[in-house]
């Protein structure tokens, strides 16, 4: 059981313990997290999910399936269940060689800064969503990377913990550009619809290194770079990098990232957030998040809010227990590089100017097992 319990321990990072359906003495485990929102705007803008009717549509739910065929074999798999998609998040075979060496291969979570592997895990944090200026369409994170890895601590012994993750292969990125209406106004595509792209980067190299200190405190440094696929047969080589720390006491949670893009020749991105949450109890819990986002665009002169994202939010969380949590929160963004009208053009975008400013609402319940 103590070897499957690393393979799932990212379901469980940084949260009050959420125990998964063991069967047969450990051999197969499952774990699911689950969600429902309502998310509405303020204006014509659409944020993400947000809607200015109001989205009651978004029900997810996200099954981990981990099976120990051998003492030193696990094999774990993640579906994903929404509206509008079913499929595979990720699903891959780990061998244990000791604990400072595990070796994966298949489609594995990406290893990136502080929640990277716990994306789908609600119960795991205070806010609804995370960060839209790393984790949202902002083509720096994928949910998981194609080909071969290896992680583990390399002080298993020690109050300071040093802990890796190497992986070589291939990841999609999603990336949202709505300003190309400014970069080639007669380029026929700028008549399309904006939509969210998703970007092959192959024959990547990446890894994280993570430090933990003996007072709650974990530092990691990530990065990954490789070619990026976008108009064949072009390829440009795609750099990012980023810093990440965190720190969580019995009622304190902190914890802030700052990330950096670079698609050589072409453009390059900043994305940080800065997130506090304060647990009165067991159940009631506060949190406020600050968050920012900016590319630069090497055909573009000056800085659009087609290129720029600032938020604000603040959430009020009810936890009825660990594996369950009502959460409510505000969000007040300037810039339209991920709110804009839906079905607006990337022409539309460029020549009519919506609204810079937009307020979210959100409530929603998160939960686990």
């Amino acid at each position: 059981m103590r070897r499957l319990a690393l393979l799932i321990t990212a379901s469980f990072l940084a949260a009050p313990a959420v125990h998964a359906v063991d069967i047969n003495e450990g051999q197969l485990a499952i774990h699911g997290d689950g969600a429902w929102s309502f998310q509405s705007t303020s204006n014509r803008n659409a944020y993400l999910d947000a809607t200015a009717e109001g989205n009651y549509d978004l029900a997810t739910f996200n099954m981990l399936v981990a099976a120990r065929p051998t003492p030193l074999l696990t094999i774990t798999a993640d579906l994903a269940f929404d509206p509008r998609h079913v499929g595979l998040e990720w699903m891959f075979a780990e061998w244990r060689v000791s604990d400072r060496t595990r070796l994966r291969a298949g489609q594995v979570k990406q290893p990136i800064g502080n929640p990277g592997e716990l994306q789908f895990a609600g119960t795991t944090r205070p806010f609804y969503n995370l960060a839209t200026s790393i984790y949202g369409p902002a083509n720096m994170v994928a949910s998981a990377y194609l080909g071969v890895g290896a992680t583990g601590q390399l002080t298993p012994d020690s109050a300071w913990t040093l802990a890796y993750d190497l992986y070589a292969g291939a990841l999609k990125l999603n990336e949202l550009e709505t300003y190309r209406g400014l970069e080639v106004p007669t380029r026929p595509t700028v008549d399309n619809p904006v939509v969210i792209d998703r970007q092959l980067l192959r024959d990547i190299l990446g890894g994280r290194l993570s430090i933990t200190t003996p007072f709650d405190l974990t530092l990691r440094l990530s990065g990954v770079g490789g070619r990026l696929i976008k108009d064949e047969p072009a390829r440009t080589t795609f750099l990012v990098g980023g810093l990440s720390a965190e720190y969580q006491s019995r009622r304190l949670r902190l914890g802030a990232e700052v990330f950096y893009s670079n698609e050589l020749g072409a453009e390059h991105s900043v994305g940080a957030h800065l997130t506090a949450a304060w647990s009165f109890d067991v159940h009631w819990q506060v949190a406020a998040r600050v968050e920012g986002y900016r590319t630069w665009v090497h055909d573009i002169v000056g800085i659009s809010p087609l290129q720029r994202h600032r938020e604000v939010a603040v959430g009020l969380d009810y936890w009825f227990t660990p594996a369950l949590v009502v959460k409510g929160s505000l969000h007040q963004i300037v810039g339209n590089h991920f709110a804009y009208p839906a079905g607006a053009t990337y022409r539309e975008l460029a020549t009519r100017f919506p609204a810079e400013r937009t307020t979210t609402m959100l409530i929603g319940t998160q939960f686990a097992f």
